[in-house]
């Protein structure tokens, strides 16, 4: 039985690793494939579970093609104005207003962040040195290790997240290391409050938004905002999508833009197109942009994208968002004019099936034959090898259980053994108990609660929660056996002795 408990961990353990993602291609074509890629979405959404999706590609000054698929959480069908939270995403937004308070000559990339934003106090001197180049490309120093953000209490404003970073230390000296920090991008947009004069929701509406021709779209500032028309997302729980409120979390600034595949398309044209919308308004100047887009550190992070390729020429820009909930990614390929926005109502284990339909999507572009959309096994496979371990979890705990007492007394006296008896449970509660720590190493050191394990991922939650509670309940059966019948400290009666003892009675009396 210690055998399978054990058996049950190392499964969980594989099952974690078989579902990390995969990184996407780094070009695309055509602007003829929209029925392939449409056919395409169609069917990974059946195979992946997926509820609802919508998607925009443009190419050069057109957009090509924007469309929905499937339903939201109140049944409505997806369409091209549909709603969807787009987490990170919104660096990207953010990034554009710091580079428009640049334009308008308000504060300069390599200012540092306190002499604009005084309030901006670390508990580390180095905190002083960071400037507004390094937070927008997340150089700052600042990371989940030394700033666990979805632990703390969350803010209700920009002003609170900044407050709460006064005890924060820095994980490395500001500019020498790279390390995606949502806080980076909080400060980012309190720095856009605070020099420009206005909300950061007014600002981004007002000078990002309107000027783009992205009418629908608004911010929050947390992910559980009332945003009218913006239904609540969905978890998928052993492959069926299940309606999910969000998890409360602060994204003013760092993931709470929401928008529409319609909205997106115009996005997605003011970063083809040199900074301008599809009327011509310039929102950004010509070197705002190429700020913008270029890579401020070894990782290849530019001002809220990721890039591959040449630094002063990237062949691919990219970012996906994940809000638990929700999923997006966009990708740009500047050489070939093309841009893709996908976003989803749902998430799936570290973004996998997210991240595989986008390589999909940029291959039938590319006039190329879709790849697999898994990476190792298919993730309705992984749930269901995670649900046979939750069941033979339950199993195994309850015998366990019902067979403490006897457990207990066939090892009546015998310390060493009981000991050993107890260990394996204990090692297995304690192990459960690092399921954060180990998808925090899955997911690139980021900072991940209990909770974020659940909506992230709630088959592998509840498969460790029932290993855990099995061998929560088998240890305190034992240890209440042992302790009731006192096999601590009895010895095992010994029948040749009792029955030398009868006869030698029995003949004293005759």
């Amino acid at each position: 039985m210690r055998r399978g408990l054990f058996a049950i961990v190392g499964a969980l353990l594989i099952t974690a690793v078989m579902a990390s993602p995969a990184r996407g291609s780094n070009s695309a074509t055509p602007s003829d494939r929209v029925a392939a890629v449409d056919q395409y979405l169609v069917e990974q959404m059946a195979a992946h579970h997926i509820p609802g999706l919508a998607v925009a590609i443009t190419r050069g000054q057109q957009v090509v093609h924007v469309a929905g698929f499937g339903h939201d959480s109140a049944g409505n069908p997806v369409t091209e104005s549909t709603l969807f939270q787009v987490a990170s995403l919104s660096k990207s937004f953010t990034a554009l207003a710091v580079l428009q308070l640049v334009d308008d000559g308000l504060l300069r990339l390599d200012d540092t962040v306190v002499s604009h934003l005084p309030e901006f106090q670390l508990a580390d001197p180095r905190g002083s040195l960071i400037t507004v180049r390094q937070i927008l490309t997340q150089t700052s120093g600042l990371a989940d290790s030394t700033n666990p953000d979805f632990s703390k209490s969350q803010p209700s404003s920009l002003a609170e997240a900044i407050e709460s970073m006064r005890d924060s230390h820095l994980a490395a000296d500001p500019g020498t290391r790279w390390s995606y920090h949502n806080p980076n991008y909080q400060i980012a947009a309190r720095l856009v409050e605070v020099v420009s004069g206005e909300p950061f929701g007014d600002y981004i509406r007002r000078h990002v938004f309107e000027p783009a021709g992205m009418f629908s779209s608004v911010t929050e500032t947390t992910n559980t905002d009332a945003i009218a028309g913006l239904a609540d997302g969905h978890i998928v729980v052993f492959g069926m999508p299940v309606p999910a409120l969000a998890l409360g979390t602060f994204v003013e600034g760092s993931g709470g833009v929401v928008s529409s595949a319609a909205d997106m398309a115009q996005w997605l044209l003011v970063n083809a197109n040199d900074g301008r919308a599809a009327n011509g308004a310039q929102i950004v100047s010509p070197e705002g942009f190429r700020q913008w887009h270029s890579p401020g550190s070894p990782s290849g992070y530019a001002l809220g994208w990721f890039t591959a390729g040449p630094a002063d020429a990237p062949t691919q820009l990219d970012h996906t968002g994940n809000q638990m909930t929700y999923g997006a990614a966009q990708v740009l390929i500047p050489d070939q004019d093309l841009g893709v926005a996908l976003l989803f109502n749902s998430s799936s284990a570290l973004q996998s099936d997210q991240t595989a339909i986008r390589r999909g999507v940029l291959a039938i572009l590319r006039g190329e034959p879709a790849p697999s959309t898994t990476s190792g096994l298919p993730s309705w496979a992984v749930d269901a090898l995670l649900g046979a371990i939750t069941i033979a979890a339950l199993i195994l705990g309850a015998l366990a259980v019902i067979r403490s007492a006897r457990w207990a007394r066939h090892h009546r006296g015998k310390r060493v053994r009981l000991v050993l008896g107890l260990l394996p449970s204990l090692a297995l509660v304690a192990l459960v108990a690092l399921v954060p720590l180990l998808a925090s190493l899955l997911y690139d050191g980021r900072n991940v609660t209990w909770f974020g394990v659940f909506y992230g991922w709630p088959a592998l939650a509840i498969a460790g929660g029932a290993a855990g509670s099995a061998a929560a309940l088998t240890l305190a059966a034992r240890v209440w056996n042992v302790v009731r019948s006192g096999s601590w400290t009895r010895s095992p009666a010994n029948p040749a002795a009792s029955s030398a003892g009868t006869e030698r009675a029995d003949v004293s009396v005759s």
